[in-house]
């Protein structure tokens, strides 16, 4: 039997896989959510690094991993694709 979904390998060291819904949905990995919250905020990753207890290096690739999941490209697209009721506003 096929799985309900398919897995996207994460280079993430809070996991070795999330789930792939589809292009609209937002990061599995809950940490991967709050840093796409403070990206849409505007925060810098530098400042997001601060907030998380992360280093800067930690943060570029969750958003590296985030824009695959979501097939984009910029952190603009993430967060319209992640958050499309934000976009309309």
């Amino acid at each position: 039997m096929a799985p309900a979904s398919t897995f996207v390998p994460s280079r993430s060291a809070h996991g070795p896989f999330l789930p792939y819904s589809g292009p609209t949905s937002p990061p599995a990995h809950p940490r991967q959510t709050d840093l796409l919250h403070l990206v849409a905020a505007g925060h810098t990753n530098a400042q997001i690094a601060r907030r998380l207890g992360l280093s800067e290096g930690t943060v570029r690739p969750h958003l590296e991993n985030i824009y695959e999941r979501l097939q984009v490209s910029s952190r603009t697209a993430a967060v319209t694709r992640a958050f499309p009721d934000l976009a309309a506003i």
